[in-house]
């Protein structure tokens, strides 16, 4: 007996020499459902109305979007051509370009001539006033969004770098930097819930004297009353349930640095049936690592599996259909 006992205890010490430890950072838990004053008593889902696309219908509102748009001058007295994938409607005048997806209705406006190209800006603009502009705009010209839906993200900037070559040396000197563009980022949230992933979000488009030269938006329409209204996990019990089933994992540590709670939203290629919620969970394997995102239900903690990886998109990369690589694609909820 007493050998068994010691070699279970032998086997017991090498199994806790192999888990992983596990740390959340700093700050992981700020974006948390508590943290927000979310009552996870009684968390709705809801219904996404089906977008079906008419072609009519889109070439009407191109025709109004470029001739009213502030952002459209560069139409001004240019023919509207227009050009049909499986996947979008894309009308162009001179250097503006209005794309349309056929699976969600999500548009998207831009004047290509104006986005990275280094304009001169006075001086740069900060976030208050860049602010006022892009809520003035979205009030003004882009419909179909609540005034409580709309929550401000971020704001990110495309630098514009210039340097000047020495022809003897060859060598790169004197570089100096400006701002190209800003882009001001808004997140839809649907009371206290914010909707994470790639959609439900809207993006305008400055140059760096302030003007607004394109947006984009991925906004689906929403049936009025849930689907379902059911209690949500709290994150206590998703970090017990990280933490099973990574501990094993044959690491030495793993750093999470996020976990958020929202509704979760598919890009403006994807088709969406409802809006459930889900626990976003990031984290790294080391200082080395790729960063991981991964996802669990919000009402039963279940593991989202993420889908398998599908052949390269062929679609053009440009700043409003950025390609996303496979290993940030979100899984879909069950």
């Amino acid at each position: 007996m007493k050998t068994l006992a010691a070699f279970l205890a032998i086997v017991f010490l090498s199994a806790s020499a192999r888990a992983a430890s596990i740390k959340f950072a700093e700050g992981a838990l700020k974006d948390s459902p508590e943290n927000l004053g979310i009552d996870l008593g009684a968390v709705p889902s809801y219904e996404v109305a089906p977008y079906k696309f008419d072609r009519t219908r889109e070439e009407t509102r191109a025709r109004e979007v470029i001739s009213r748009n502030p952002a459209a001058q560069a139409a001004k007295g240019r023919a509207i051509t227009s050009r049909e994938t499986d996947e979008e409607i894309v009308f162009s005048a001179g250097s503006l370009e209005y794309s349309v997806s056929k699976t969600t209705g999500a548009e998207a406006l831009l004047d290509l001539a104006r986005y990275a190209v280094g304009e001169k800006g006075e001086q740069a603009l900060a976030e208050s006033q860049l602010r006022q502009i892009a809520e003035r705009y979205v009030r003004e010209h882009i419909t179909g969004v609540g005034p409580d839906e709309l929550r401000f993200l971020s704001v990110k900037r495309i630098m514009n770098a210039v340097g000047k070559l020495d022809p003897q040396s060859k060598q790169v000197s004197e570089v100096s930097t400006s701002v190209a563009n800003y882009i001001v980022v808004y997140q839809r949230q649907i009371g206290k819930i914010p909707v994470l992933g790639s959609g439900e979000n809207i993006r305008l488009y400055l140059s760096p004297n302030g003007e607004i030269i394109g947006h984009s938006k991925v906004w689906r329409d929403l049936r009025k009353d849930p689907v379902s209204v059911k209690p949500a996990i709290g994150t206590d019990q998703i970090r017990r349930i990280f933490t099973e089933r990574h501990q094993p994992d044959p690491v030495q540590q793993i750093v999470v640095d996020q976990v958020r709670f929202g509704y979760l939203a598919y890009g403006r290629y994807s088709r969406q049936e409802t809006l459930k919620p889900v626990y976003w969970v990031g984290f790294t394997y080391g200082p080395s690592s790729k960063r991981v995102i991964e996802l669990y239900d919000a009402y039963t903690g279940q593991f989202i599996r993420p889908p398998e990886e599908e052949p390269g998109d062929r679609r053009p990369v440009s700043p409003l259909r950025p390609r996303v690589p496979l290993r940030e694609r979100l899984p879909r909820l069950p």
